[in-house]
């Protein structure tokens, strides 16, 4: 990752853009059928297009039109203009500050969904200073920062609108939204609308881009990433939205992340048991291996606790199931033939992998995966960490669940 958009987000506009810009048949019909389906595949591609070229260029320079979320840090503070100046000071597109930038701003929030965890993000009239609503010393409403800018052109509008990437800040993250703001020719802005919102499908927004007659292609994702948690824990969609005239409507792309169960009844659960602490098996450059002496002239040895990861899937039909299984260890790290099987990357002290599996309709299977912790000394009581991270099951990029790793005694 560079500049805060990752190779993922990359490859995965890239080649949406291909498949949407490759010939494809059309079936008979009218010319005027047939030249609307052509329309709207040049649309589409055009916009495919403006996002990868938006990614590609924020990996390496910081594009302006592109986001990735920015993680808990001060926000630099903006010129603060004169005491009686509250709004914008020009209706004009070229030459208006960005919303992250205005000092004692007014904008119309609109509802957060409550089901993301929202209850405390404040909406209605909010004031902003420097791109940033708070509330010190109230612990009942958390503050929303303006995470990102970009502009977009209505066919109703005579200026552009701006695009407002909000996040309601909880914790080291947070439910947002996406808005857009018109500004009015005396000062100030106006809600034109709400594009979308996090909610119990949608976790993340990850870049937004404009396209032409009022579509804005958003790059969504089924999780919040945190504390150092994994972004290929990550499922990614481009999804397309709409100005109608009254509203932004979603056009084009996936509606959900969530796997179709009817045609594949698919079900896992998760359990992780740990056992005895006993010595690290000699690797060529360990101390065990070479006999390296302590600093009292004694052999080192290292020793690690042992567990086991069971993964239980089924599958009730009525069709067979092509799945991934990926695996999010946070502390303990695979260890074994069995994690070879799959694409599996050790980082610090935890482990991602991403297994293919193939389930026919009306089986079960069990995946066994071994796990291991470091520890000080063979007389280590202390229990591992009971958060031991995530499992997912996958079909593409839709989701069956996601299950946390509980750790208990075997």
């Amino acid at each position: 990752m560079s500049d805060g958009v990752d190779e993922r987000a990359i490859n995965f506009a890239t080649a949406e853009f291909r498949r949407a810009a490759t010939s494809r048949v059309e079936p008979p019909g009218t010319p005027a059928a047939t030249a609307a389906v052509r329309a709207r595949l040049r649309q589409r591609a055009a916009l495919l297009a403006s996002l990868v070229l938006l990614l590609v260029a924020s990996s390496v320079g910081g594009a302006v039109l592109t986001w990735r979320h920015q993680r808990a840090g001060a926000v630099a503070a903006a010129p603060a203009p004169s005491a009686s100046t509250s709004t914008a000071p020009s209706p004009t597109p070229a030459t208006d500050p960005s919303l992250d930038q205005l000092d004692q701003v007014q904008l119309q929030v609109p509802d957060w969904a409550a089901e993301d965890g929202a209850d405390a993000c404040p909406s209605g009239t909010v004031t902003f200073a420097g791109g940033r609503y708070g509330t010190p010393g109230n612990p009942r409403q958390s503050p929303v920062r303006i995470v990102s800018v970009s502009a977009l052109a209505l066919p109703s509008e005579p200026a552009p609108v701006q695009l407002a990437v909000l996040r309601c800040e909880i914790g080291e993250t947070g439910p947002q939204q996406l808005v857009a703001y018109r500004l009015r020719p005396a000062g100030g802005y106006d809600l034109v609308g709400q594009v979308l919102r996090t909610d119990a499908d949608v976790h993340d927004i990850l870049a937004v881009t404009a396209g032409s007659a009022g579509t804005v292609g958003v790059l969504v994702a089924n999780a919040r990433l945190c504390c150092g948690q994994p972004a290929a824990r990550q499922l990614t969609q481009l999804r397309t939205y709409t100005w109608n005239g009254a509203n932004f409507a979603q056009t084009d792309g996936p509606r959900t992340f969530q796997a179709d169960m009817s045609r594949a009844g698919v079900h896992f659960t998760v359990q992780l048991t740990y056992g005895p602490i006993r010595p690290a098996p000699a690797t060529s450059g360990s101390a065990a291996a070479t006999g390296s002496p302590s600093a009292t002239g004694s052999p080192v040895t290292t020793w690690q606790r042992t567990g086991t990861l069971r993964i239980r899937i089924t599958n009730s039909g009525p069709q067979d199931a092509q799945l991934t299984l990926f695996v999010a260890l946070t502390m303990g790290r695979g260890d074994g033939e069995d994690w070879a099987r799959c694409a599996a990357t050790s980082a610090g002290q935890g482990t991602t992998a991403s297994c293919p599996l193939t389930l026919t309709a009306g089986s079960v299977t069990t995946r066994t995966l071994s796990v291991v912790w470091p520890v000080s000394s063979p007389t280590d009581a202390a229990p591992p960490s009971a958060d031991g991270g995530v499992v997912q099951l996958r079909a593409g990029n839709l989701s069956y669940g996601e299950q946390p790793i509980l750790v208990s005694a075997g």
